[in-house]
């Protein structure tokens, strides 16, 4: 509420033949402030291209001038409300600021038009009067994802699918895909309904048994990271390292965010593995082109949550820094390689990469128990071992629950053969070494 403020007439006509004059020195502007309205502001850019994980340029992207830009607010029914303050257009660069009359809102979504040609993005940051929220650069990926946030608010999903889910999903190779064939969006939304679910699933199983507090407050968390991701992609300027490094950032929050909560990393990793392989189950049936840029997608968020929980692992089992570091750098050639895949077999031999060096370094850190760790990721990547049936069970579920519990017997397997093999260790050793070959053969 605003307080009403009792003036006299002549200032009245004061004023007003003071913002007559003031509007025809302004007349240019087509966002103009008004002293009596408070608004929050957007920055942004308009950049077009493919999206951010495309072929690796160092490079800014040309910005696209003269596109007209303007803030709605996605209603519960997936129909866009304008909540603009007049319209902007795109300056050479193809930045943007631009007045909205929307306070304490998030997931707003700001629409481009010049010509035929249309892009939109959602600001997942919330806008407040008199603060500026950044959009992250605006391009065909940002565009889908917008479009497919809109459905899923018009289906009721929201509260399932989150914006983040769909975000880090949707990659420049998913976009094309959607954008070329309506009918895969549909696909998307359903899959990441079974992934939401798979998730979710998980973390209420006895393996993590998380409390709604806690799962309330990695939501939260999450909702904040990607704030942040969209901010550190605004500062990018659009470069593949950059957005690379905002990625990385926002992997390495998702995990604190699950720690802070009292949730084991490895739950955290577990949890993004368990509902990236639901994702990609339920696309099933899409062509051959949106398969593989699902499996990208699914295996690059995996990469970098298995590789940051392993990096954690070693820290917490008292493992030497040059262990760690080559812990680290074999992380970062696994996320470089799955970045750069075009095929699954790649990114197959790239995990399988990972786990060999997962496994030299783990075998250094536990010395006394080498020969048992041999051991022990031997039969589980035998024939008719953990791996197997962790395989042919996923091959066969059909449903989130059975998906989970493939994954549970896997994680008990596990346990049970690194148990036998270092039968001498103490159980801390025995957890630190569960934990890890786990997280090595899970992919």
């Amino acid at each position: 509420m605003y307080k009403k403020i009792i003036v006299s007439k002549l200032f009245l006509f004061a004023a007003a033949f003071s913002l007559t004059i003031l509007l025809a020195f302004c007349s240019k502007d087509e966002n103009p402030i008004d002293s009596n309205q408070q608004y929050s502001q957007i920055d942004g850019r308009l950049t077009g291209g493919s999206g951010f994980n495309k072929l690796l340029k160092n490079s800014s992207a040309e910005g696209i001038e003269g596109a007209t830009v303007t803030v709605y607010k996605v209603e519960a029914d997936g129909s866009l409300n304008s909540v603009s303050n007049g319209t902007v257009q795109t300056d050479a660069q193809g930045n943007f600021s631009i007045q909205t009359t929307a306070n304490a809102e998030s997931n707003l979504l700001v629409e481009c038009v010049k010509g035929s040609s249309k892009w939109q993005a959602i600001v997942s940051g919330e806008v407040k009067y008199g603060q500026t929220t950044h959009c992250p650069p605006i391009n065909d990926e940002t565009t889908e994802e917008a479009k497919t946030y809109s459905r899923v608010k018009s289906e009721g999903k929201s509260s399932t699918v989150t914006y983040s889910d769909i975000r880090m999903i949707i990659n420049a190779q998913l976009a094309q895909q959607i954008k070329a064939d309506e009918s895969i969006r549909a696909q998307v939304i359903s899959a990441l309904e079974t992934a939401a679910n798979a998730r979710l699933s998980y973390l209420l199983s006895s393996d993590v048994s998380a409390s709604s507090s806690q799962l309330q407050a990695v939501v939260n968390a999450d909702a904040q990271a990607q704030v942040n991701y969209d901010n550190d992609l605004y500062v990018s300027n659009d470069s593949q390292a950059s957005a690379e490094v905002a990625y990385s950032n926002y992997c390495n929050t998702m995990i604190s965010a699950y720690t802070n909560t009292g949730l084991k990393v490895e739950s955290a990793a577990k949890a993004i593995q368990i509902a990236a392989k639901a994702f990609v189950k339920a696309m099933v049936s899409a062509n051959s082109q949106t398969k593989s840029a699902c499996e990208q997608s699914s295996a690059k968020i995996s990469a970098y949550f298995i590789a940051k929980a392993l990096e954690e692992n070693f820290k917490a089992m008292g493992a030497t820094q040059a262990q760690i570091n080559a812990v680290i750098t074999a992380g970062a050639a696994l996320k470089s390689t799955i970045v750069t895949s075009t095929t699954e077999s790649e990114r197959a031999n790239a995990f399988v990469k990972y786990h060999d060096d997962v496994l030299v370094q783990l075998k250094a850190a536990m010395n006394s128990y080498a020969q048992a760790i041999t051991t022990a990721d031997s039969a589980i990547n035998s024939a008719a071992g953990a791996k197997a049936i962790l395989i042919s069970s996923l091959n066969v579920a059909a449903s989130p629950a059975l998906i989970v519990q493939a994954y549970l017997t896997f994680f008990g397997a596990v346990q049970t053969v690194v148990q036998t093999a270092l039968s001498n260790a103490t159980q801390a050793q025995v957890n630190s070494a569960t934990q890890a070959l786990i997280l090595a053969n899970i992919y």
